[in-house]
This record gives C-alpha cells, structure tokens and sequence, in this order.
C-alpha cells in the first residue's frame, strides 16, 4: 500500500514538474529558435515558473520612470519582439509597429513567408 502511494505521489510530482516547468521552457525554446531563424529580432524575458515577467517589467517601469512603457521605448528599440511567459504558456509581444500590421492586414499576410508562420502563432 505504502509503494503504491509512493509512486503515486512521484508520478503526481512528475507530471507537475513537466506540465508546469518542462513543457513551457521546451515550447519557449522552440518558438525562439523559429523565429530567430525566420529572422527577427527576440527580447527574451526571463522565465519565471507561473509568473508573468513582461507585467513585472512594465510594473517596474512604472514604478522607476513614471511610464510603463518606457523601457520598451528605450531598452527594445532594436527588436522586433519581446518573448516572455504568462503563467504556464509562451507570451509573445509584437512590437515591431511594420510587423503587427503585416501580419494583421488581412490583404496582404498570405503574401509573405515568414509573417505566415507568425499568424499560425496566434
């Protein structure tokens, strides 16, 4: 009786370790080595187990300039999205303004390969 509970609880434990900490961090490493090669530019937040990383940024942004979105202004000029977690899944922020609009345009996102992929995300 006492082995069976043992392993019941270690096969509870497992599960949770991969469904809360494996499955998002494998599923992150795939979405960022996609669209690094696709081409673009990624900010990887650091990934917190059931946590939002991109709130806590803005959050301190606010906090320290007095404008959420100012790090976003300054600190990721240069990219063209910023990938974090939200809670147990990837959250990807477009904040490339060409992008977001190329691949919401609904004329003209079939049009180009790599904005395809982007839309399969979503």
């Amino acid at each position: 009786m006492l082995l069976i509970l043992t392993l019941l609880l270690i096969a509870i434990a497992s599960y949770i370790f991969y469904s809360l900490y494996l499955r998002p961090l494998q599923e992150r490493k795939y979405y960022l080595k996609t669209l690094r090669n696709l081409g673009y530019r990624v900010k990887e937040l650091p990934f917190k187990v059931m946590g939002a990383p991109v709130y806590d940024y803005l959050q301190k942004n606010q906090l320290e300039q007095h404008d959420a979105m100012y790090g976003v202004k300054v600190d990721c000029q240069g990219y063209d999205i910023i990938m974090s977690n939200l809670l147990n899944s990837t959250h990807i922020l477009l904040i490339n303004l060409k992008l977001a609009q190329q691949m919401f345009s609904t004329d003209r996102f079939m049009l180009f390969p790599k904005y395809k992929f982007m839309t399969n995300l979503i």
